[in-house]
């Protein structure tokens, strides 16, 4: 089982690097075998083509993402955070809060990460992140 400070680390990390549009740091924290449910109730991602797949969609032209995780708390191989989405889609801003967890393999690698979140009637997200509800 992963120590409590490689968990916090992979997940600052993920953070910091998405924050910081640091590809290269960001991408190394990711298992190749990845699973992804970003978020649960859409389809599943998987290895490197979810991890590739969520870079090229969150920062296509036009669209950036900040992410500010609010509260994270860790137990096991697992953290648990609340974080708060800010968007710019096209000039149209976003925000919306999600919890999200992750799992962190003995290597300090992301295995697994959950999504939950709901999107306002008024906004639309890149129909990579919609569930076949929404």
């Amino acid at each position: 089982m992963p120590t409590r400070e490689q968990v916090e680390s992979a997940v600052r990390t993920h953070f910091d690097a998405w924050n910081a549009s640091d590809h290269s740091r960001w991408t190394p924290i990711w298992h190749p075998d990845l699973i992804m449910f970003d978020p649960v109730g859409g389809p599943e991602k998987r290895g490197a083509e979810a991890i590739k797949n969520t870079w090229d969609h969150a920062f296509q032209p036009g669209h950036s993402w900040r992410l500010e995780p609010i509260f994270m708390t860790v137990c096991g191989d697992q953290a648990a955070v609340h974080v708060v989405n800010h968007g710019n889609l096209d000039g149209q801003l976003v925000e919306l809060e999600s919890i999200e967890v992750y799992w962190v393999d003995d290597d300090g690698l992301i295995t697994r990460v959950n999504t939950y979140f709901t999107v306002a009637e008024d906004q639309v997200l890149d129909s990579y992140w919609m569930n076949e509800k929404s």
